[in-house]
């Protein structure tokens, strides 16, 4: 896998999460303006990015990739 692509891909992945878990944040009626919310958005967003490469090394992706079935067509 070319490098670049690996870093869109964490990227994406990282800032995926941050969006979903400022919606479930938002949802549950959490102040978006608290002052955990930057370190929280940092840390879901280090997580999704470091999670995705350790997916990418383990060849996690790769075998899942292989074993997806679509469960709404």
């Amino acid at each position: 896998m070319q490098l670049c692509r690996l870093i869109l891909e964490m990227l994406v992945v990282g800032a995926a999460l941050v969006v979903v878990s400022l919606a479930i944040a938002k949802l549950e009626g959490t102040s978006l303006k608290a002052k955990f919310i930057g370190p929280m958005v940092w840390g879901v967003f280090l997580a999704g990015a470091v999670t995705h490469l350790l997916f990418e090394i383990t060849g996690a992706n790769e075998w899942y990739a292989k074993q997806y079935t679509p469960i709404f067509k």
